[in-house]
């Protein structure tokens, strides 16, 4: 797995420009798969050899990944958490 250390960094001044111009929000990832599920739950999100999984089945898999350790720690959803996956 690499390292963000090379990822762009914007300026504000260029994030501003981005935004007005359309070509930048505040969507994430997990908001794309909860739209993708919503839309289109059938449809094939992720294929690893002969195993198949739909959006909602992504969707469903990576909302149990999320918050099974978290309630651990009685986090919830007001509470901001952050967590680290290991390849």
């Amino acid at each position: 797995m690499g390292s963000l250390d090379h990822a762009p960094r914007y300026t504000d001044e260029q994030r501003r420009g981005f935004i007005d111009q359309g070509l930048w929000n505040d969507d994430t990832l997990a908001t794309y798969l909860e739209k993708w599920a919503r839309e289109t739950p059938d449809k094939p999100a992720i294929v690893a050899g002969a195993r198949t999984l739909s959006y909602a089945e992504t969707h469903a898999a990576a909302r149990r990944l999320a918050m099974s350790p978290m309630r651990s720690f009685a986090v919830g959803s007001s509470k901001l958490a952050g967590s680290k996956a290991w390849p």
